[in-house]
């Protein structure tokens, strides 16, 4: 009997130390696909990388991956289709700015396996932190089919959003020289997935969880939950932090991640229909637990890319512009976004480019710029002025100093 198999577009730390991990760990042979060769090259002739895995009393389990595969989409893009057409699983694990790309991919998989007749059901998992990823790429997707192949993706074919559930961070310095290709992780043994996603056919793994309402819930995640997280990130470098259980001590950025949350799951559970049950999550005792000591998480990777973060559709901006339709005022979360806009690290090319630009152009300009803020429209020049006035009381402006 052939092996199950799972390709996972992406190889960065959520694709190998969560689902990656997941599915090897109930026997599958898992394909990691990457764009860079040198990291290809690296991991392929490497054949095995560790799973750090730690519990919330701080326990140490130390797993080693073997059973996978490594392809370069680029130099390989034959053996990445050939895979794509013979599995019963993908999934998508990259940042969106690879999104378009990605869709032209899965066009031509599909295109391969409807020539080739194949009847066996493809389900492609959303494992992305972005609002609608499965709406976008079958937008783009379909785009691209004529008639008859769209029938087939129709059929065939599910895009199946996903709730990533997982913080996976570089291990210690020790750890990482041993093997670059290591991960920390926390111990999560389920990856939530939109029961209404799939086509017939599919023998669920068993680290599924099927669950209803998943858009929604994406919605929650990103625009309450990754908003949170990032408000501690952007709130917490602003006073001087450099991890988030550092940042989540601090009573002042505590206090403000804090409402900022509040302001989001009011505006959500108004927008989405969710009970005050379904949106409850006791975020003080997350952050007080010691699993943030155990698996320390640097700000600088939780705020990276600050072009995207402070985006329209993502965790400031969506949530912020939905408070305000709700009638409500984002403060909180508008004063986060403002923060992010002092996110300065040189390592940092998303942060490089919002600071290049507030030097050429001016903060009014980059807040319309970054957020795509439209100040004809009323609702989105509220939110403008919010962050710009949140972004002037933050700076160093002395009005008695010439």
């Amino acid at each position: 009997m052939a092996k199950k198999t799972a390709v996972l577009i992406g190889a960065g730390k959520i694709a190998r130390g969560y689902v990656g991990e997941l599915f090897m760990g109930e026997g599958y042979h898992v394909t990691f696909v990457h764009h860079r060769q040198e990291f290809v090259d690296g991991l392929r002739n490497q054949g095995q990388y560790m799973v750090y895995r730690f519990n919330n009393n701080g326990e140490r389990e130390d797993l080693l991956m073997t059973d996978f595969d490594v392809i370069c989409s680029k130099t390989e893009q034959q053996a990445y289709l050939e895979a794509l057409a013979a599995t019963p699983y993908a999934a998508v694990v990259t940042f969106p700015g690879a999104f378009d790309d990605i869709a032209e991919d899965l066009t031509k998989a599909i295109r391969l396996r409807y020539e080739r007749k194949v009847t066996e059901p493809l389900a492609v998992l959303m494992c992305v932190n972005t609002v609608g990823p499965a709406k976008y790429f079958e937008e783009k997707i379909l785009k691209a089919l004529n008639k008859e192949e769209a029938d087939y993706f129709h059929t065939y074919v599910g895009l199946v959003e996903t709730l990533v559930m997982r913080l996976c961070t570089p291990p210690a310095e020790e750890l990482l020289k041993e093997d670059p290709y290591s991960v920390s992780t926390k111990v999560n043994p389920m990856l939530p997935v939109d029961v209404h996603g799939f086509r017939p056919g599919h023998e669920y793994p068993a680290f599924f969880s099927l669950e209803e309402k998943v858009p929604g819930k994406l919605v929650k995640k990103i625009w309450c939950g990754n908003l949170e997280h990032c408000c501690l990130a952007y709130y917490g470098n602003y006073y001087g932090h450099r991890y988030v259980h550092e940042a989540a001590r601090d009573a002042y950025v505590r206090r403000c991640t804090y409402y900022a949350g509040q302001e989001a799951n009011a505006a959500v559970a108004a927008a989405y229909g969710f009970t005050a049950e379904e949106m409850a999550f006791d975020v003080p005792a997350k952050w007080g637990r010691n699993m943030m000591d155990h698996v320390p998480d640097p700000l600088k990777r939780v705020g990276a890319d600050p072009v995207r973060k402070l985006g329209k559709n993502d965790r400031f901006i969506g949530p912020a512009l939905l408070s305000l339709k709700m009638g409500k005022l984002p403060y909180f979360i508008a004063k986060g976004a403002a923060c992010g806009f002092y996110f300065d690290l040189p390592d940092d090319k998303g942060a490089q480019r919002v600071q290049a630009y507030i030097k050429e152009n001016g903060i009014e300009k980059a807040i319309c710029h970054f957020c795509t803020l439209d100040v004809a429209d009323e609702t989105e020049r509220r939110l403008y002025e919010l962050i710009l006035s949140a972004y002037r009381e933050l700076s160093a402006f002395d009005p008695a100093v010439k």
